[in-house]
C-alpha cells in the first residue's frame, strides 16, 4: 500500500502594476494574523470597561509633566531670555521670535532642542496665566539673547488682559468640576458605608452576629458579595477593595465596623459635630491604616540629649504625652496648641487633618526639626471663630 504524500503548497508572489509608471512592484505582506481577540472584544462591555479611552488622572498627570519638560528644555536652551525661569517669572517675547529661534536651531544642531519641540513649549507657554500677565503695555520685549527689542503694545496689553480672564474662567471651571466631582464621590463613599452599618444592624438584630469576630466576618463577606455583584457605583470600588483587603489581612484587627463608622461621619458630615480629640482620634487612627507610623513619646523621647531620632523619609506621626495631655480639656475641646512632629510626604497628610477639621501648621525657628502645631476648628462650622 502506497503511502500517501501531503500536498505541497506553492504560495507565487502576486505583483501589482503601477498604472502610471506601468511598473510592477511586490505586493505588500499579509497583515500578521494573532490568535488573541481583538482589543475591541478582549474585554466585556461592562460598566468598568465603558469609557476606557478618556484621559485617567496618570495620564492627565503625564501630559502635564511632558509640557513642564518642555519649558524647561526651553528655558535651558535659552537661558538669558528667562533668567528667573526657576522662580516661575517670564518676560515678554520679541515679535517675530520664530524665525530667530529656527535660525539658531538650524545652525546649532546639537543644542539639545529641535524646532518642533519648541513649538510645542511655546504653546504652553503661551497658555499659562503667568505669562499673559507679564504682557504689560510698555513693557520690553526681549529676543533669545536676553536683548531688549521693542516693547508691548496697548492692543497687546489688553489682549493679554482678556487672555488672563479666559484662562482664570477656565481655572475656575475646571475647579468647581474636581469638587462637584470630591462631592459626588464622597456622597457615594457616605452611601456604601450607611448600607454597610445598616446591614450590620439588621444582622445583630436578627442574632446572626453577636461578637466582633462575627461583625468582622459578615462585613468583609458583605463586601465581597457587593464587589463581585457590583452593587455600587464604580466610584466607591477602590473604597471596597480597600475595606475588604483590610478584613481579609487583619481578621477581627481591621474593625471594620468603626472603619465603615467613620467612613460614614467622614462622608456625611456628621464627623464635624463631634469634639476635637474625636476628631483627633479618627485622623490618626486613619493615618495608621495608611500605613503611617504614630508614637506617643515622653518628655525624655521628645527633647533633650536622649530624643528620638527621626527618619525623614518615613512617614511618621509623633506627639508628645505630655502637650497631650494638656491640649484638652475635659470635654475633648483643644483648650491650648498641640505640638507634633511629622516626617516623610507630609504633604498627603494635610487633606486628611482638615476633612477631620484639623490644621498642621510648620514652626519655624525651632531646634526641633519636623515641628508642626496642630490647632483644631479649621474648616468646622461654628468653631475656630
Amino acid at each position: 500500500m502506497t503511502e500517501k504524500k501531503a500536498p505541497v503548497i506553492v504560495v507565487r508572489k502576486s505583483r501589482l502594476k503601477d498604472p502610471e509608471s506601468g511598473q510592477t512592484h511586490p505586493a505588500p505582506p499579509l497583515r500578521e494574523i494573532t490568535t488573541g481577540a481583538p482589543a475591541a472584544l478582549a474585554a466585556p462591555d461592562t460598566p468598568d470597561a465603558k469609557n476606557t479611552t478618556a484621559r485617567s488622572p496618570d495620564k492627565r498627570n503625564r501630559h502635564a509633566q511632558k509640557s513642564r519638560d518642555r519649558m524647561a528644555l526651553f528655558a535651558r536652551t535659552f537661558p538669558a531670555l528667562w533668567p528667573e525661569f526657576e522662580k516661575g517669572k517670564f518676560r515678554p517675547m520679541k515679535v517675530g521670535i520664530k524665525e530667530q529661534v529656527k535660525a539658531y536651531i538650524d545652525a546649532h544642531p546639537d543644542c539639545g532642542m529641535t524646532f518642533g519641540t519648541w513649538i510645542q513649549a511655546i504653546r504652553t507657554v503661551t497658555s499659562r496665566i503667568e505669562y499673559q500677565r507679564c504682557l504689560k503695555e510698555g513693557t520690553p520685549r526681549y529676543d533669545i539673547h536676553g536683548e531688549p527689542v521693542g516693547t508691548v503694545t496697548a492692543p497687546e496689553a489688553e489682549y493679554a488682559r482678556l487672555q488672563v480672564s479666559r484662562i482664570r474662567a477656565k481655572m475656575d471651571l475646571s475647579r468647581a468640576a474636581r469638587e462637584k466631582k470630591t462631592m459626588t464621590k464622597l456622597n457615594k463613599s457616605g452611601h456604601l458605608a450607611w448600607c454597610g452599618l445598616i446591614a450590620l444592624a439588621l444582622a445583630r438584630q436578627d442574632g446572626g452576629v453577636r461578637s466582633a469576630a462575627q461583625a468582622n466576618l459578615f462585613l468583609t463577606r458583605w463586601l465581597a458579595t457587593a464587589l463581585k455583584q457590583r452593587r455600587f457605583p464604580r466610584e466607591v470600588s477602590q473604597d471596597i477593595s480597600w475595606l475588604l483587603a483590610q478584613g481579609r489581612r487583619h481578621g477581627i484587627k481591621a474593625r471594620l465596623p468603626e472603619k465603615m463608622d467613620y467612613l460614614w461621619r467622614s462622608c456625611s458630615g456628621e464627623l464635624s459635630e463631634q469634639n476635637d480629640l474625636f476628631r483627633l482620634t479618627y485622623a490618626l487612627e486613619t493615618a495608621k491604616d495608611m500605613l503611617w507610623n504614630y508614637r506617643l513619646l515622653n518628655d525624655r523621647e521628645w527633647a533633650g540629649r536622649y530624643a528620638v531620632t527621626l527618619n525623614a523619609g518615613v512617614n511618621g506621626i509623633y506627639l508628645s504625652r505630655t502637650h497631650l495631655d494638656a491640649a484638652f480639656d475635659d470635654n475633648g475641646r483643644q483648650i491650648n496648641p498641640l505640638l507634633t512632629r511629622l516626617t516623610g510626604n507630609v504633604a498627603d497628610l494635610m487633606p486628611l487633618f482638615s476633612r477631620c477639621g484639623w490644621l498642621a501648621a510648620p514652626e519655624r525657628n525651632t531646634s526641633l526639626p519636623h515641628l508642626f502645631t496642630l490647632m483644631a476648628g479649621q474648616g468646622v462650622p461654628g468653631k475656630g471663630d
